[in-house]
């Protein structure tokens, strides 16, 4: 039996009060078309910053807690953000070193003997997309958070999926629509396989978020 453990909770991003306040002052903003007008660019642009400052954090945490895990920072490695639902995020982290792959799905770690590894693969989902002849500002508003709504769910689909020699969990899902990364790692198994993966000496240093 493979031994995993949560060593990473999901989050919700962190609201400041200057957040709260830019939110309040734009809805009071709505009384007045001029101040909607002024204020709606601000509220995006605030809505944008929260959006980053949160994927840092999460970032930034997520490879302090893998390379703990990990135990030693090894030359293949990869850390990215993955959507955890009901609006929360976690991470997910795919590590390999010393004939064992470290894998992190959402939070939940393990440590994986490459002998149990069964076999693997890796699939990026195409969204659809919706459009509109119409000229109308909310039509297009519609259409918008439609194709988002596609965009969103063929992301959730797309990752590497590893099985594994294990009854309790014999899939690990690794969410993220990046190609580069998927070909990455369908390259270094094959390597493993074949005996041929050159191997660098390790570092302590973390991994750059």
């Amino acid at each position: 039996m493979i031994k995993s453990t949560t060593i990473m909770e999901h989050k919700k991003p962190k609201i400041t009060k200057l957040d709260h306040a830019v939110s309040w002052i734009t809805l009071l903003s709505v009384l007045t078309i001029w101040g909607l007008i002024i204020t709606l660019p601000i509220y995006f642009l605030n809505q944008k910053k929260i959006g980053k400052r949160w994927i840092s954090d999460i970032e930034s945490e997520a490879n302090k807690k893998f390379i703990e895990f990990v135990g030693q920072n090894p030359k293949y490695v990869d850390i990215f953000i993955t959507d955890a639902g009901d609006k929360y995020m976690s991470a997910s982290a795919l590590a390999y070193r010393d004939g064992r792959l470290f894998v992190m799905e959402n939070g939940l770690a393990a440590e994986i003997p490459w002998a149990a590894v069964r076999s693997w693969s890796y699939e990026v989902v195409e969204a659809g997309k919706m459009v509109t002849t119409s000229n109308n500002l909310f039509d297009k508003m519609d259409v918008g958070k439609i194709n988002r709504r596609m965009q969103d769910e063929a992301d959730k689909k797309s990752g590497l999926k590893i099985f594994v020699a294990d009854v309790d969990k014999p899939v690990w899902f690794l969410m993220t629509s990046d190609e580069g990364i998927l070909t990455k790692w369908h390259e270094i198994f094959n390597q493993i396989n074949e005996g041929t993966l050159m191997i660098a000496p390790y570092s302590n240093e973390p991994i750059p978020a």
